[in-house]
């Protein structure tokens, strides 16, 4: 069986949901065929394992070849197949995902920015607040780098921002907000620097430390390690 009738029986597996990728073929693929590899993430039946494995490689490899960079085109091509695709995987999958970009030390400007818009950009993102705190202190650190992020919490603590602050936090963490007060809270709940809240459940893991009754609404997991650890 010849290169092509290879890949297209591969495609016709990813289809149909029977395959998965090796690392090998994954390397291979991206190598030999960039955009067919990024189209991928269209195929309707892909895992999300192979999915994030797929979007993991797109983030972290920069050239098509040494010293030739990704075209602006592809880069922009795959980003919307990205957008399509992130909201319908699970959220837990996904942040596994970065997660793994974290552990290789991939951090150029393309991988930090869809760590921040997924993060600060997400509906739900109270609820990860909590469910994922530490998950996502990991990500936002690697994602902005100790100094920034050091930067901006102690400009989110401050009180009655100037212009400065805000320009300084818009370009790195609001830009990205749908809520800018929520991401605030968020960010200083994140790395231990919020004492109370305005948004409900924020505030509640604040008050099932004293009440376990009060924290109605939390994720189970969640409650179970505040009882250990403060009951």
């Amino acid at each position: 069986m010849n290169e092509a009738q290879n890949t297209n029986t591969l495609i016709n597996q990813l289809l149909n949901g029977d395959a998965q990728l090796s690392d090998e073929q994954h390397d291979a693929f991206l190598t030999k065929d960039r955009s067919l590899y990024a189209a991928l993430l269209r195929l309707p039946n892909l895992s999300a394992k192979t999915a994030l494995a797929i979007i993991q490689r797109l983030l972290a490899v920069t050239e098509i070849t040494v010293g030739q960079a990704v075209s602006k085109s592809q880069k922009e091509q795959e980003d919307r197949l990205i957008l399509e695709l992130l909201p319908h995987l699970p959220v837990s999958s996904v942040l596994q995902g970065f997660l793994k970009l974290v552990e290789r030390r991939v951090n150029n400007q393309r991988t930090s920015g869809w760590i921040r818009a997924y993060i600060f950009g997400a509906p739900q993102l109270e609820s990860w607040a909590v469910t994922y705190r530490e998950t996502l202190r990991k990500l936002i650190r690697h994602a902005l780098g100790a100094p920034v992020t050091q930067t901006c919490l102690h400009k989110f603590a401050g009180k009655k921002p100037d212009k400065k602050t805000t320009a300084y936090l818009q370009r790195y963490v609001l830009r990205y907000a749908k809520d800018a007060a929520l991401v605030q809270d968020v960010f200083l709940f994140i790395f231990g620097k919020l004492k109370k809240s305005q948004f409900s459940l924020l505030n509640a893991y604040f008050e099932t430390r004293h009440d376990i009754e009060a924290g109605k609404g939390l994720p189970f997991k969640v409650l179970r390690g505040i009882a250990g650890t403060f009951h």
